[in-house]
Formats: structure tokens, C-alpha cells, sequence
């Protein structure tokens, strides 16, 4: 139990530093994310290539693939696979696939296919 504690808390902290560290703004090729803002993305205007999402992950644009535990919310658009486990939110422009098992939530509308447990909002 110990060794888990301490992995934790070394993966915190090496995404904390990477967050500081990090110019804004940017195009980041891969984001693991606990919870924003305890992540390699260091703004919200970053874009990502894959997105590896512990708790949740939240950005600007994804253009690739993106896999989240709970939830994930993108300032910008997805282009690309996109599956989380219970909220996907999509401000800008959809061309690709979310999934989620709860509710999917799209405001600006696009092309491609949302798939959503409970709901799908667009």
C-alpha cells in the first residue's frame, strides 16, 4: 500500500511540475491528466495530441484520441476518437466520436457521432 501512496504522489507531482513548467498556449503531442489543472497542459488554450485522463482532463482542442475516467471538458473542438465515463463536454466544433456512459454535451454542433448512456445534447 505504500509503494501505490508513494507512485501517487510522485505521478502529482511530476504533473505539477510539467503544468508549471509548460508555455501556454501550445500544441502538447501527449496529456496525462489527473484533474486539470494537476496536469502536463498547462492553459486551457493547449492543444493535445492523446489525452490520457485519470479522474478528468480539460483543454482546448484534441486532434486524436482522448480516454478519461469520469469526465472531460474541451474549450475547443475534437477531432478525433474521444470516450469518457460520465460527462463529455465539446464547446467548439465536433468531426469525429465521443462516447460516454453517461451525458454527452455539444455546443457548437459538426460532423460525426456522438454515443452517450443517459443523454446526448447538442
Amino acid at each position: 500500500m505504500a509503494k501505490i501512496y508513494r507512485m501517487f504522489l510522485l505521478v502529482c507531482v511530476f504533473l505539477l511540475a510539467g503544468s508549471i513548467l509548460h508555455a501556454q498556449g501550445k500544441y502538447v503531442p501527449f496529456n496525462l491528466s489527473l484533474v486539470y489543472p494537476v496536469s502536463i497542459n498547462g492553459s486551457l488554450k493547449d492543444n493535445v495530441g492523446f489525452n490520457l485522463g485519470i479522474i478528468g482532463s480539460r483543454f482546448n482542442k484534441l486532434n486524436g484520441g482522448s480516454l478519461n475516467g469520469i469526465y472531460s471538458i474541451l474549450e475547443g473542438g475534437l477531432d478525433g476518437l474521444q470516450v469518457n465515463g460520465l460527462y463529455a463536454e465539446t464547446r467548439g466544433m465536433l468531426r469525429g466520436m465521443q462516447i460516454t456512459g453517461g451525458a454527452n454535451v455539444l455546443t457548437t454542433g459538426g460532423r460525426g457521432f456522438l454515443l452517450g448512456g443517459l443523454a446526448n445534447l447538442s
